[in-house]
């Protein structure tokens, strides 16, 4: 993966988590150790609209509060030369690996993980966001409480 930076901002990027149409997630360290999801902006991407939607979505998800269901935020440069957003880095699977590695979920399971995935949307659009790539690959199965 050549085109993974080495830094951003004052993180250390060990590799990346996923990508999408917007952007890539990376692993990365601060400078304590601690682990942290950095989301940054494709270059082809870097239109003024996107960066305008990018720059709002940094200064709100600050607000996001009262759910241990999303990934808080910590850190933003929405003006960099690839804007990014620095989140808790959430260990575990996703629902994806999960469905494909232990098969279909069992329906009480299921109707609980739907209720969290609801709370955690509801606090996000609460703030004034939408989540807009919501997919099983973007939901993380946390191996441990939060």
């Amino acid at each position: 993966m050549s085109g993974v930076p080495t830094r951003i901002g004052r993180y250390t990027v060990a590799r990346e988590l996923g990508s999408g149409g917007m952007g890539e997630v990376h692993l990365a360290y601060t400078p304590a150790g601690d682990p942290v999801a950095v989301k940054v902006i494709r270059n082809d991407k870097l239109d003024p609209l996107t960066r305008a939607r990018f720059e709002k979505e940094a200064l709100i998800a600050r607000t996001v509060i009262g759910t241990n269901r999303v990934a808080r935020f910590l850190d933003a440069d929405p003006y960099a030369d690839r804007p990014w957003l620095a989140m808790e880095y959430v260990a575990g699977r996703t629902l994806l690996a999960c469905v494909d590695g232990d098969g279909v979920l069992p329906l009480p399971l299921a109707a609980s993980l739907g209720a969290l995935l609801a709370e955690g949307l509801s606090a996000v659009h609460a703030a004034g966001l939408l989540h807009r790539d919501l997919k099983p690959q973007n939901v993380i199965w946390a191996m441990t409480a939060r």
